[in-house]
């Protein structure tokens, strides 16, 4: 798939001129609740356009980053309030029990700022980011406030970067994108390996104390002699 400037232009041109900056905070919206819509592809056309004169890059922006903010926290309530509880009830079906989910959520928990920020710049994590977030009951307050830095960095790179350097910025977009498909390969091994790793600790920690209590018994049964 072509990445330039020219191809993103012509494919957000058409929603641009019949919806203009609702078409962009609805696209934004939807994606970042977790629907697969091109979001990334109307802010650079946005930002594109501003830096033609069309649109107005000082609307383009706080739209574009309100839509992103408010999608995924509408995501992350969904993740909170009905997320977890279908885990919880249809997880066990396909392998995940109640004690794989409550490492994902200490995991989470203390590695959540970096994975929320990151998720931002890949492709399907950012439409995931809120409602994983939320599924996992990560802290909503801590949530909004690396979801708000993530936007605003991502906001920054795809929207005023374009609307600035424009062309310039053409170069950093085919790296970026022919990079993206490898950073989400690479997060997926990572966190396949952080699970093994936790499941793995986990039996040697289950194995420890089932020998140590048969040790204890064995002793107390033994009496004092």
């Amino acid at each position: 798939m072509s990445v330039s400037f020219h191809h993103f232009m012509a494919l957000a041109k058409p929603f641009l001129e019949q919806y203009g900056y609702t078409g962009i905070f609805a696209a934004l919206l939807l994606e970042n609740l977790g629907m697969p819509l091109p979001g990334e592809t109307m802010l650079i056309g946005g930002a594109l356009a501003a830096s033609q004169g069309s649109m107005s890059v000082f609307l383009v922006i706080p739209v574009a980053l309100a839509a992103c903010i408010v999608g995924d926290n509408l995501g992350y309530a969904i993740g909170r309030f009905g997320g977890r509880k279908l885990l919880v009830r249809f997880g066990p079906n396909v392998g995940i029990t109640d004690e794989k989910l409550t490492r994902v959520e200490d995991t989470f928990r203390r590695r959540g700022g970096a994975i929320i920020v990151i998720a931002r710049f890949v492709e399907v994590l950012r439409q995931l980011n809120g409602i994983a977030a939320g599924s996992v009951g990560y802290p909503w307050h801590r949530f909004l406030l690396f979801n708000t830095i993530g936007a605003v960095l991502w906001v920054g790179v795809w929207g005023v970067l374009v609307y600035l350097f424009g062309t310039q910025m053409e170069h950093a977009l085919v790296w970026f994108k022919h990079g993206e498909r490898w950073l989400l390969f690479l997060g997926l091994i990572v966190g396949a390996v952080i699970l093994a790793w936790y499941v793995n600790r986990r039996r040697k920690r289950q194995t420890r104390t089932i020998n140590d209590a048969g040790d204890q018994s064995a002793a107390e049964a033994e009496g004092p002699g």
